[in-house]
Formats: structure tokens, sequence, C-alpha cells
């Protein structure tokens, strides 16, 4: 966009050393006050023309500058994705899609509606939530497995 700019520039720059150059043209100005005034109040608003589409590009090059910045600043990671990913590692994939994965979709789909109506302090609790209930989960889940463990050693004995 820079470089456009810069060439409009230069073809102006050279057009009017140009003018200026030749002699025929210097001397009708010269003689005949009327085309002089023409002359320079078709420069003027020749580069008045030329300003306003520059200063129309440099608009939309910034607009399309902060647009990119905004889309790169909003975009974020969904919500305890560590904590996901942790759970997964440790857990088996039945017992993560049976126990974990369908609260954690729902909590972050919950987060996602807040965000979207702006609800910053009900996001924000949200993700406490997803980071509760998931804890909430693994304990709960261990306990019930270690119940099981002491059950079965119990009907042996």
């Amino acid at each position: 966009m820079a470089g456009f700019i810069e060439t409009m520039r230069s073809q102006i720059d050279d057009l009017i050393n140009d003018m200026n150059d030749d002699d025929e043209f210097q001397e009708m100005l010269s003689k005949n006050p009327m085309a002089k005034f023409s002359y320079k109040l078709g420069m003027v608003h020749g580069i008045y023309e030329v300003k306003i589409k520059m200063s129309i590009l440099r608009f939309r090059e910034w607009n399309l500058r902060r647009s990119n910045a905004f889309l790169q600043k909003n975009i974020k990671t969904p919500p305890a994705n560590l904590l996901v990913r942790i759970v997964r590692f440790v857990f088996s994939k039945s017992s993560f899609e049976n126990f974990f994965a369908q609260s954690i979709a729902d909590m972050r789909e919950e987060y996602f509606e807040a965000l979207i109506a702006n609800k910053k302090w009900l996001a924000h609790w949200r993700h406490v939530q997803i980071y509760s209930v998931t804890l909430m989960t693994i304990v709960a889940w261990i306990s019930v497995s270690v119940f099981k463990k002491f059950s079965l050693i119990w009907k042996l004995l």
C-alpha cells in the first residue's frame, strides 16, 4: 500500500516538473492570466484529489490492520485446556469420554455464551466452575474406583 502511494507521489512530481520545464507552456501561462489561474486551480484540485485518495487508502490500510489485530487478540484457547490435556493423559479414553468430556463441553459452551453476551464476570465464573467440577469429578472417580477395589477384596476374603 505504501509503495502505491509513493508511486502516485512520484508520478505527480514528474508531471509538475515536465510542465515547468516546457517553455511553450510557460509562455502561454505568462500571456494568458486566465489560463494561469485555471492551471493553478487544476493543480490544486489534482493535489487535493490525490490527498483524498491517499487518505482513503491509509484509512483502509489502518482498518485492515486494526481488524487483524482484533481477530488475533480475541482468538483464545478454550478454558481449562491444560487441565483437559492432563486428564486425557492420566485417564483412559473410555473413562474420559464417560465421565469428563460431556461436562467439560457443556461448561465450555456456557463459558462462550457468556463471552458472546459480554458478561465477563459470568464467563470468569464459568471458568472457575470448569476447574472445580472437573476436580470434583476426578475425586469422585478415584474414590469410587478405590471403593470398588476394596469391596472386591472384601468379597474375596
